[in-house]
Formats: structure tokens, C-alpha cells, sequence
């Protein structure tokens, strides 16, 4: 039997079949099992799968040493403490369980309860993280009503018993944070699920596709999607979600820069006063998030501008602070005088003490250097591939400097440099370059600054936009 012509060959019924399965996603043996038993079987041999795993992490609790390392696995699993549950205690208001794996998403979501509060000062929030830096930002958030916790592995006897505890009335999902037994868990009681910020990237995309007969299941559950851009509007409609569900709201990560950048500074918190007066008084390069490779660059960069910018002083934010140990161990074998931010913080801390470098090695204070920075070098743009935040440098009315590789922030950076509001460089030698002309001429980098607040302003509003649509209004 012959079906035609597919490409200029014609095909017989057997290759039609083979065609269809990978134009589809399907693999051929699935094309005649009925959708519904299909679903149910796949969910069947993920939950097996994913219980198989669990079985094999309940003996890490026994290498565990401390109580926080033991408090941190027993959240992964779904055990929460007592005084955990205590602390929840009965229902006040509706209760948002917000889930954002590391420091960027959790910004976006206290910006986000921020925003849910005003509407209701009555809501309570439940905010799960993956990473240790990410617990310890939201810990530091000092809201109330919002109880922080390690999220649960997705474990389907995890995620149940964490759904228990929570109570929640609305999971909402930072960013792309899609895992299957914890939104089958939440259709199966009828939790609705957000997903906010939502980004869908052209990589991510082909990673979801190899799966995408079994994955359009587990993205069809959500309930709305705050898209980034139109781009990632389609992209999550081609993995199986309703386009009526489906909203273009922008990046919420403008926002949570905004409030960042307007937070008075709170000396009286980190360091005192006098040590921020003293911050303030000198010239700042600031490398923020930076990835290996790139400190040296810059630990080289101001090595040959000493003469020409005598005052100059160079902090650097790794994007993994376990590594600032060894950046001050690098740049004191390079000849420079180098600090840990921490050290400064310690009590005992002499105002006078000279450095050139200083290595942040806390989480949360990289938002204060920007206030006092001269020029901004955005990490993981040189060196590595994908690019951190330029929004919050940005939004302090910093000049900011990035590498070739930004395509985390493909959208927010062609909005950038087609309003001549941040540079890009395509090596050393050209941020070292550019770095000198901002340096010796403060009214062109004052003036590229100010350029890129004006677009952080009026990409803004993509937060009141998720609020709406998470019935906050």
C-alpha cells in the first residue's frame, strides 16, 4: 500500500508509521496503545523508578554529621520537623506553597510575596529551595508568615507527605521547575499549579522533546503559565499546555532587581556604618557572579591599571562561593593584597587595612557592592557559557560589561544593547579596553548606567501582571 510522498520519497505503510512516531515523539511500539493507558502506564514506571531512588538515599541519613545536614535530607524527603509543622499551625488565609530552586528564583518569589501580600496581608507562604545558598537567601528575607524549607525530592512518598504538611491552596513554580510526581500530586487533590517568570530555552526545549510523548502529560497539568516572551509562550504551548492557559507577562526578574536596587541600605546589618562610609569613599570594578577563568582575568586586569587608577579597588562575587578561598589564594601569588568580604565582617576588623581584592564570600551582599561600583563585569559571559543577571547591576544605574555568551538572558540583553545600555565584549582584551574608558571618563559611565535603569523601568510591571492572574487582585 502506498500513502504518498514525504519529502520527494514515496513510502509504504511501515515507513509512514516510522515517520509519524519520530514527527511526533512517539516511539513506534506506543502508536496503537489507547493515550489513557499509555499515560497511566508511563506514570506507573516513573513512580516505580523514582521509589526505587528513594529506597537508596534513606541510608545518606546515616552520614549525615551535623543536625542541619540531617534536618536538610529529612525535607528532601518529605519529614518535616514538628516544630516545622508547629510554626505553620492552623490556616490564616489562602497558603501559596512557592518553589524556587536557588538565589536567582528565590528573588523573583519574595518578590512575588511581596506583591501577594499587599493584595492579602492575610496569605501565607511556604518557600521551598534545592540549593544551600538559595535556603539561606530566603532565610534571610525576614517576612513573616513565610516558612522556608528544602523541597522535597520528587519522590512520590516525598512529595505526598510534603503536600501534607503544607496544606497548601496553590503550588506556584519559579522559572522551569517541572517535576512529574510532584504535579500529578497536585492534580490528584486539586491543587491548581502556576508556573511564573516561566522560560522555556531553545536547549531546554530539545532536552524535553526526546520525552516529549510522556512529558506533554506532566506540562498539560498546569493550570496558567507566566511566560518570559513570546518565544517561550510557543515553546510551552509545542510541549502540551493550553495556549488559553498560556500569558506573556515578561520577566519578573525586572522587578526583583528594581526592589533590590530601592532597599535602603542596612549597614547596621552587614559590617556597620563606618565600613560602608569607608566602601563608599573608593572606586569600585565589581565582577559579579563570576565563573572560574574570569577572576584571573580581572585579577590581571588590575595588575596593569595600578598606575593609571591608583585607587581602584576590585571585588569579586564567585557565582560558588566555596571557591573564594582559593580566588584570595590566587591573587595574593599574583602580588595583590587580598580580603574575604567575610573577614572584613569579623569582629576586630581595622577600617585602615589595605586591600586591592576582595572576594565576597556571602550570600545576598553582591546587591550592596553594586550600589558603589563604577563598572559591573557580569560573570559566566567570558569564560563559560550562559550568563548571569545583568538586570540587578542595571537597575542600580551601574555601567554594565558582559562577555559573548549571555543566551540565559537572550531577550533581556537585545533589549540592553539596542538602547546603547550595556556593553559586550568578545574577550579580554576588549573588557579590559572598555573597563579604562569607563574608568577615566565618570559622565559616559554614569551616563550608560543611567541608560540601563531606564530600561530595567520600562520593562518592569511583570510581577503586578503574575499577581493578577494568580487571582491576587
Amino acid at each position: 500500500m502506498r500513502l504518498g510522498c514525504l519529502g520527494g520519497h514515496r513510502v509504504g505503510r511501515n515507513s509512514f508509521l516510522l515517520w509519524a512516531a519520530g514527527r511526533h515523539g512517539y516511539p513506534l511500539f506506543m502508536l496503537k496503545i489507547p493515550k489513557r493507558l499509555l499515560t497511566q502506564a508511563l506514570r506507573w514506571l516513573y513512580s516505580l523508578l523514582s521509589s526505587g531512588l528513594a529506597v537508596m538515599w534513606m541510608p545518606a541519613r546515616l552520614f549525615c554529621r551535623t543536625k542541619v545536614s540531617r534536618l536538610r535530607l529529612d525535607e528532601r524527603l518529605g519529614r518535616h520537623s514538628q516544630a516545622f509543622k508547629d510554626r505553620l499551625g492552623p490556616k490564616t488565609g489562602p497558603r501559596f506553597w512557592i518553589h524556587a530552586v536557588s538565589v536567582g528564583e528565590v528573588d523573583v518569589a519574595l518578590c512575588l510575596i511581596e506583591a501577594l501580600r499587599e493584595k492579602n496581608p492575610h496569605a501565607e507562604f511556604i518557600l521551598t529551595t534545592v540549593t544551600r545558598s538559595g535556603h539561606q537567601r530566603a532565610a534571610r528575607c525576614g517576612l513573616m508568615n513565610v516558612h522556608i524549607s528544602y523541597a522535597p525530592l520528587d519522590f512520590a512518598g516525598a512529595v505526598r507527605r510534603s503536600f501534607l504538611a503544607f496544606a497548601a491552596d496553590i503550588l506556584v513554580l519559579v522559572e522551569l521547575e517541572i517535576w512529574p510526581n510532584q504535579l500529578w500530586e497536585a492534580n490528584r487533590l486539586g491543587v491548581p499549579i502556576a508556573l511564573v517568570n516561566a522560560r522555556l530555552p531553545a536547549g531546554d526545549l530539545r532536552k524535553y522533546r526526546w520525552g516529549r510523548w510522556f512529558m506533554k502529560d506532566v506540562f498539560g497539568l498546569l493550570s496558567v503559565v507566566c511566560a518570559q516572551t513570546k518565544e517561550d509562550a510557543e515553546a510551552f504551548h509545542a510541549m502540551g499546555v493550553e495556549r488559553g492557559r498560556i500569558h506573556i507577562t515578561g520577566s519578573m526578574k525586572m522587578d526583583a532587581a528594581i526592589r533590590k536596587a530601592e532597599r535602603p541600605l542596612d549597614a547596621a546589618r552587614v559590617g556597620g556604618p563606618e565600613i560602608w562610609n569607608a566602601i563608599a569613599q573608593r572606586t569600585w570594578l565589581v565582577g559579579g557572579s563570576t565563573h572560574p577563568g574570569e577572576e584571573a582575568i580581572l585579577f590581571e586586569m588590575l595588575l596593569r591599571m595600578k598606575m593609571e587608577f591608583p585607587g581602584l579597588l576590585l571585588a569579586v562575587a564567585p557565582r560558588d562561593t566555596s571557591r573564594a578561598k582559593k580566588l584570595v589564594r590566587v591573587a595574593r601569588q599574583k602580588g595583590l593584597t587580598c580580603l574575604l568580604w567575610s573577614e572584613v565582617l569579623a569582629p576586630g576588623y581595622q577600617i585602615g587595612a589595605e586591600f586591592t581584592v576582595l572576594v565576597i564570600d556571602t550570600i545576598g551582599d553582591l546587591d550592596d557592592f553594586y550600589r558603589f561600583a563604577r563598572v559591573v563585569f557580569v560573570g559566566k559571559s567570558l569564560t563559560a557559557r550562559g550568563g548571569q543577571n545583568p538586570m540587578e547591576p542595571a537597575a542600580a544605574s551601574r555601567a554594565v560589561i558582559f562577555g559573548p555568551s549571555m543566551e540565559n538572558f537572550d531577550s533581556v540583553v537585545r533589549c540592553f544593547l539596542q538602547s546603547g545600555a550595556a556593553i559586550q565584549v568578545s574577550n579580554a582584551e576588549e573588557l579590559e579596553s572598555e573597563v579604562i574608558r569607563l574608568l577615566g571618563d565618570s559622565k559616559a559611565a554614569e551616563a550608560l548606567g543611567q541608560a540601563a535603569r531606564a530600561v530595567v523601568l520600562a520593562q518592569a510591571g511583570a510581577t503586578r501582571q503574575t499577581v493578577q492572574l494568580l487571582g491576587g487582585s
